[in-house]
């Protein structure tokens, strides 16, 4: 009977039903496949969360009255790890926000994979003090979980120079769940002159080293047209950006839209992909960009051109960004060749096969 199944633990996320791209689409994902062996939970923060909703996609919500991230990510990840112990359960943790707190949680006996995400200490908005939290932090967690999953080979690389290859597994996002959608699911929202010209497009949060800057001068001084979806309003980064940039007739700047089809609309017809994440891993959205065939200009950095093979166009700076969009073009050959990757890299079938394999191992 699955009362009588091992129980494991989604952790340290906004939890399910997920808004935030990547991590869900992981959690969606997991929570599909191991609900078939094993009794799933999905710590969720009640900020996030749906309260009418307790079962979602094969995994049982179990509420956490803490926000996921910022400040108090440190104690729901506590949370998340101390609930996890309480029912002798095996905790997959999202990130290491409260990382200081897995060697405790390690002597009293929990068992905990983490997935650590990118080198979230390296993003520019933080402070140095919090800069140097995250980074013990990253350390505590990476070191002390019993089994560590890094989603890019360069993390991967950083990992088994402190810990055991033996525990340390290559597990990168998916991508293969991008479709073609048609424009008309999205014609409330943008003006026809979008629709009817080629436009460039690109969604992520609104951060320094997501280069968003960048883009909307581009956007800007070419006037080609741009739709660009984020949080505008959480920062005073996003929120200046808006001020200045909304003005313009070409540009058109969206609040977060968590309708996959309607994102979907806007996304798969772009005529260029802008994907200016320098921190991270895998970054979940370019690879859907390359499952969709898009023309893609990404930021010049290791992370990005792995993914991506070396087949795109790559930026550094404003310059090498407008030189890039002048020759914005990508081969056949090359998105048949982008696509390939993603079929034999970015599956989600295999990607959840992979840690279930994780998973096998861990509880015996």
């Amino acid at each position: 009977m699955k009362s009588n199944l091992k129980k494991i633990f989604l952790s340290g996320t906004n939890g399910l039903p997920g808004r935030y791209g990547g991590w869900d689409n992981l959690l969606v994902n997991l929570s599909e496949e191991l609900s078939n062996s094993y009794k799933v939970y999905c710590h969720t923060s009640i900020y996030d969360g749906d309260k009418n909703i307790n079962y979602y996609k094969g995994a049982h919500i179990d509420f956490i009255d803490l926000k996921a991230n910022g400040s108090q990510s440190i104690f729901y990840d506590f949370v998340c790890m101390y609930r996890a112990l309480k029912a002798g359960g095996l905790c997959i943790m999202l990130g290491c926000s409260g990382g200081i707190f897995v060697p405790f949680f390690r002597i009293l006996g929990l068992k905990i994979i983490l997935n650590p995400d990118g080198e979230e200490w390296k993003r520019g908005k933080w402070s140095l003090w919090t800069k140097l939290f995250l980074k013990i932090s990253f350390l505590m967690a990476s070191i002390f979980s019993n089994y560590v999953v890094a989603d890019h080979p360069s993390i991967f690389s950083n990992l088994i120079k402190f810990r055991s290859k033996k525990n340390t597994f290559y597990i990168p996002y998916g991508g293969d769940n991008a479709k073609k959608v048609t424009l008309d699911r999205a014609s409330k929202l943008i003006p026809e002159i979008f629709f009817d010209n080629p436009y460039m497009f690109s969604v992520c949060r609104i951060e320094p080293e997501n280069n968003v800057h960048m883009c909307l001068e581009l956007a800007a001084k070419t006037e080609f047209l741009l739709i660009f979806i984020g949080n505008w309003n959480k920062s005073k980064y996003g929120i200046e950006l808006k001020e200045k940039y909304s003005k313009y007739k070409n540009i058109k700047l969206l609040d977060p839209i968590y309708d996959s089809f309607t994102l979907g609309a806007l996304r798969s017809n772009a005529s260029i992909y802008f994907h200016g994440h320098t921190v991270g891993g895998t970054n979940p959205s370019l690879v859907e960009a390359m499952s969709l065939g898009l023309n893609i200009i990404a930021h010049d950095n290791k992370f990005n051109r792995f993914t991506t093979n070396n087949l795109v166009n790559y930026f550094s700076n404003q310059i090498t960004l407008e030189e890039s969009f002048l020759k914005a073009e990508i081969k056949s050959a090359d998105v048949d060749k982008l696509k390939k990757i993603v079929s034999e890299r970015y599956l989600w079938s295999k990607i959840v096969k992979d840690y279930k394999k994780v998973v096998q191992i861990a509880l015996g």
